[in-house]
C-alpha cells in the first residue's frame, strides 16, 4: 500500500494520508476491511470490492443472489454496474442483487424526481422506526415513495422515488440561498432603475417590458408600473392658480412576489431522492417492496457511524509510523476494535427487541438503543477483590439493577467478574504473566 497525499478534509494538504474500506453486514458489524492509499477513488475500490466479494462466493458454493449489496452513490458507474451481471463457467447468466442511490448528476434522477411529483401516485410509508425511542426529542422523519424504472447504459433498473419529511438538509439550503439571491438582486435592480426615470412614457413602456422578458428569477415573479412625477415651471403661480407643469420624468416601480407553487415544488423536490436497484419486486422470488429496500439502505447509516467512529479524534488522530506495514497492521487493530464495538451493541438491541422491554440509558431515562459506550459507563466504577494469589476473587459491592439488566441483554453471567479466565493451549508460566499483565 503506497502512502500518498490526497484530499485532506481537514486542510492538511502536507500531510500523507490513507484511508479504510469498510464492508459490514446488519448495517454495522464489519466482515471485511482494509487499509488504502490516501488517493484511492471511491468508484475504483467499489469495484475491487464488488469482484472480490463475488470470487469468495463463488469459491464458497454461495449463490450472488443469496445477498444484497448496499453502497453509497459512488457505486453507479458503468464499470460497477457490470460486475452485478456475471456468467459462469457452465454459460449460466448470475445476478447479483444491490440497493444504491442514484446520484444527483445524472438526468435520470431529476427526470423521475419529477414524474414522480407530477403523478402525485404516492405510497405512504409512515415512520420506518421499529422501535421509536421515547427519549428522542425529534420526530422521526415520515416517508413516501412512488416506484418506476430507469434506463442506465442500455439496462432497466427500478426507481424508487422517496420523499422523506426531514428534506434533503443540502438541497433545502441550497434552495433558501437561492431565494435569498434572487431577493437581493431584485434590490439591486430596484436601486438601479430608481436612479434612471425616463423622459418619455413610452420608453418606460418600451423599459418595462424588456425587463419582464429578460426576468431570470426563477422563483420570483416581477412586475412594474409607471409613476409619472411632474416637473413644474419655473416662478410663482398667481394667486389660486396651481403650478405650470412644464413636463414629466417617469419612473418604474418594480415589484417583487414569491411563485408559491414553484417554491412549494421545490421545497418537495428538496426533500426526494432516487434509490436504484436490480432486486425483483415483492411479488417474485427473493423480491422485495419499496418499503423493504428502503429499510435496507437505510442500514447503509451505520457504516457512516463507524467511519465516524474511526476518525474520532480520541480513536485515531495523526498516526506516527514510518512503514506501510504497520499503518495496515493499525488498522487491522482498529476493524477488530469495531467489530466487538458493534457486535456488543447489536446482540444488546436484538435481546431488547426480542423482549421488547427498554433499559436504562442516559440521563436515567429509558431507552430501546442502548450504545456500547452506555455499557462501558455502566460498569467503569465496577471494582475486584483478589486474594489467595488471585485465585479468590469476588466483587466489592454488588451490582445494580441496570447492570445485571445489561449482563442480561448481552447473555453473561454475574460470576464473570469473578471466574477467572480460562485459558486453553498455554503453559501456566505463559498464563500466569499475561494475567498479570491485565492486572497491571
Amino acid at each position: 500500500m503506497p502512502l500518498t497525499h490526497g484530499h485532506s478534509k481537514d486542510k492538511r494538504p502536507d500531510l500523507k494520508q490513507f484511508m479504510m474500506e469498510v464492508l459490514c453486514i446488519k448495517g454495522s458489524v464489519p466482515l471485511l476491511g482494509a487499509v488504502l492509499s490516501g488517493n484511492t477513488s471511491d468508484k475504483k475500490a467499489n469495484n475491487a470490492e464488488l469482484t472480490r466479494i463475488a470470487s469468495y462466493m463463488k469459491k464458497n458454493g454461495l449463490d450472488p443472489a443469496a445477498y444484497i449489496y448496499v453502497a453509497d452513490s459512488a457505486m453507479v458507474t458503468e464499470d460497477n454496474l457490470a460486475t452485478f451481471v456475471t456468467t459462469d463457467d457452465e454459460g449460466e447468466v448470475m445476478v447479483q442483487f444491490f440497493i444504491t442511490r442514484l446520484p444527483a448528476n445524472y438526468t435520470a434522477e431529476q427526470t423521475a424526481i419529477e414524474a414522480a411529483i407530477d403523478s402525485g401516485q404516492w405510497q405512504d410509508l409512515g415512520t420506518l422506526a421499529d422501535n421509536p425511542d421515547p427519549s428522542q426529542n425529534r420526530k422521526s422523519a415520515r416517508y413516501k415513495i412512488a416506484e418506476s424504472t430507469v434506463e442506465l447504459y442500455g439496462i432497466i433498473y427500478r426507481a424508487l422515488v422517496v420523499h422523506s419529511s426531514s428534506h434533503d438538509k443540502r438541497r433545502t439550503k441550497k434552495l433558501e440561498r437561492l431565494l435569498i439571491a434572487e431577493k437581493e438582486q431584485f434590490v439591486k435592480l430596484s436601486k438601479a432603475i430608481a436612479r434612471a426615470p425616463l423622459k418619455c412614457e413610452a420608453d418606460a413602456q418600451q423599459h418595462i417590458e424588456a425587463l419582464l422578458k429578460a426576468n431570470r428569477y426563477k422563483h420570483h415573479e416581477l412586475e412594474a408600473s409607471i409613476q409619472p412625477e411632474p416637473i413644474f415651471a419655473r416662478g410663482r403661480p398667481k394667486a389660486g392658480q396651481p403650478k405650470k407643469i412644464k413636463s414629466y420624468r417617469y419612473h418604474i416601480v418594480l415589484t417583487q412576489s414569491e411563485k408559491t407553487e414553484s417554491i412549494a415544488r421545490a421545497r418537495e423536490l428538496a426533500g426526494c431522492f432516487v434509490l436504484l436497484s436490480n432486486v425483483p419486486a415483492a411479488e417474485e422470488p427473493e423480491g422485495l417492496n419499496p418499503a423493504e429496500i428502503l429499510r435496507a439502505y437505510k442500514q447503509q447509516n451505520g457504516v457512516e457511524m463507524n467511519f465516524r467512529f474511526l476518525k474520532d479524534p480520541v480513536i485515531v488522530n495523526e498516526t506516527f509510523l514510518k512503514k506501510a506495514e504497520r499503518i495496515e497492521a493499525l488498522g487491522f487493530i482498529l476493524l477488530l476494535s469495531l467489530m466487538v464495538w458493534n457486535l456488543i451493541q447489536q446482540v444488546i438491541r436484538e435481546h431488547l427487541i426480542k423482549h421488547q422491554k427498554p433499559i436504562l440509558g442516559w440521563d436515567k431515562k429509558k431507552t430501546r438503543k442502548p450504545t456500547t459506550l452506555m455499557v462501558i459507563y455502566y460498569f467503569q466504577h465496577v471494582s475486584i477483590f483478589k486474594w489467595d494469589q488471585g485465585k479468590k476473587r469476588r466483587l466489592s459491592r454488588p451490582l445494580l439493577d441496570h447492570q445485571r439488566d445489561y449482563l442480561q441483554a448481552l447473555g453473561l453471567p454475574e460470576s464473570i467478574f469473578v471466574t477467572p479466565v480460562t485459558r486453553i493451549g498455554m503453559s501456566k508460566k505463559r498464563a500466569k504473566r499475561i494475567t498479570q499483565k491485565t492486572e497491571i
